[in-house]
This record gives structure tokens, sequence and C-alpha cells, in this order.
């Protein structure tokens, strides 16, 4: 009886050690189990830091890049810059020496314009004192002179041209046909024109004359000019042309000179 207590008491022993052993083990797979999940979510914590190192870093890095080469580009500006504004100067002064040379160009134009309309004047104005007239022309031409017996008379060039009004415009130009001559200017001679209404006077000046050569030549000495209706002009008019010489030549004395020409349209 005692043995069977006895052998009752181990087996309890038994059964106790071996359910503590369970417990044992289960606390310590629980322990292992929590470790675990500590370990894999501590694990799972370090790749996200090191993920997120990785990422803090490559943005650092492109940071740096990028500061990089926006110093770069602030460095490379300027010189950009410098070398725009030397080609835009250059391009400036290019056109500034175009311009330039177009205004000097202009000017030289316009001196040479200035230069030929001086010598057309000055030529002009020596034609007039050496005899030659400028042209004359006309929707109607002609001319007439004088006839003294002597190698002095007054030639009378005409041109009638049409006004839209109209009217006629006569221009007549006087010619001296003489050998050598000396004779100032007359502002007294008299040009007389007749028409069915009457006849009308005026004035008319001539300048000097200073010809040393004896051989015969007409020389131009001055112009006037007169208006005429159109019908005047078809029908015709007389024309007196009276130069005052108040001299003597070829050993005759003259007071003045007649010319009388008739004027009409064709």
């Amino acid at each position: 009886m005692k043995a069977k207590k006895i052998f009752i008491a181990v087996l309890a022993l038994v059964l106790a050690f071996s359910m503590t052993g369970c417990q044992v083990m289960n606390y310590l797979d629980d322990k292992m189990s929590e470790e675990d999940g500590n370990a894999s979510t501590y694990s799972e914590n370090i790749v996200k830091k090191e993920s997120s190192a990785q990422e803090s870093s490559a943005a650092d890095q492109a940071q740096e890049q990028s500061e990089a080469a926006d110093e770069n580009s602030s460095e490379v500006s300027p010189a950009d810059s410098e070398a725009e504004a030397e080609n835009s100067e250059e391009s400036d002064e290019a056109s500034s020496g175009e311009t330039a040379e177009e205004s000097a160009s202009e000017a030289e134009a316009g001196q040479n314009e200035a230069s030929e309309e001086a010598s057309k004047s000055a030529q002009s104005e020596e034609s007039a004192s050496s005899g030659s007239a400028p042209s004359l022309t006309g929707d109607y031409t002609g001319s007439f002179s004088s006839d003294t017996g002597t190698a002095l008379n007054l030639l009378v060039k005409w041109a009638a041209k049409q006004n839209p009004e109209g009217t006629y415009t006569v221009s007549l130009q006087f010619y001296l046909g003489c050998g050598s001559l000396f004779v100032n200017a007359r502002d007294i001679n008299t040009l007389t024109v007749v028409t069915s209404k009457g006849e009308t006077s005026f004035p008319f000046n001539t300048d000097e004359v200073d010809k040393a050569d004896e051989s015969y030549s007409e020389v131009y000495v001055g112009k006037t000019f007169f208006t005429i209706p159109e019908a005047d002009m078809k029908n015709g008019v007389t024309v007196y042309a009276n130069w005052v010489f108040m001299g003597t030549y070829s050993g005759k004395e003259i007071d003045a000179i007649d010319a009388v020409g008739y004027i009409q349209g064709n």
C-alpha cells in the first residue's frame, strides 16, 4: 500500500514536471515567436531606414548636382552675356557704320546735287554773259530782226505756249548781231504789242555787251514775255521791239534800233 502511494506520488511529480515542461516550452516558443516578430519588425525598420537614407542620399546628390549645374550656369552666363553684349556692340557698331556711310553717301549726293545746281546756275550766268541763251520752246516759234544797214542789228526769237485757261504766253529773247561792240546795260527799251483791241507797251532790260572780237556773231542780251488770248494768237499780233543804242556803229549814228515782227499760231 505504501509502495502504491509512492508510485502515485512519483507519477504525479512526473506529470507535474511534464506539464511544467510543456508550459515552459510553450512559453519559450512564444518568446521565440515574439523575438522573431520583433526581429522581423526591426529588420523591416532597418530596411526602411536604409531605403530612406538612400533616398535622402540620392536627393542630396541630385540637389548637389543641381547646385553645381546652377553654379556652372551662373559662371557661364556672364561670359555668354559678355559675348552677346560684344556681338550686340559689334552689330550696333556695324549698323552705326552703315548708317554713317549712308548718311555720308546722302550728304555727298546732296553736295553733288548742290554742286550741279551751282554749276548749272554758273553756266547759265556765263552763257548769258557770253551771249549764249537758254533754250526756248513752245507750241509755236519764230523770229524777226531789224535792218539798220550796218553790222549792228536787233534779233528777236519767240515761242508761244498754250495755257490751260485758253491763253498763250509768248516768251521773247533778244540778241544783238554785231562785230566788236561795247555797250552798257539798258533799262529803257520798249516792247509794244499790237492786237485787234489796241496796243500795249512795256519796258524790257538788256545786259551790257563787251565784245572785242570783230567777227560777226549774235550776242544774247535779255528776255521778256507777255500773255494774249487764244483768239489773238490765232488772228496774229504785231510786235515792236525798240532797243536804245545812242551811239555810232560802222560810221552811222544810231539812236535806237527797231525790230518789227508778226506772231501768229499756224
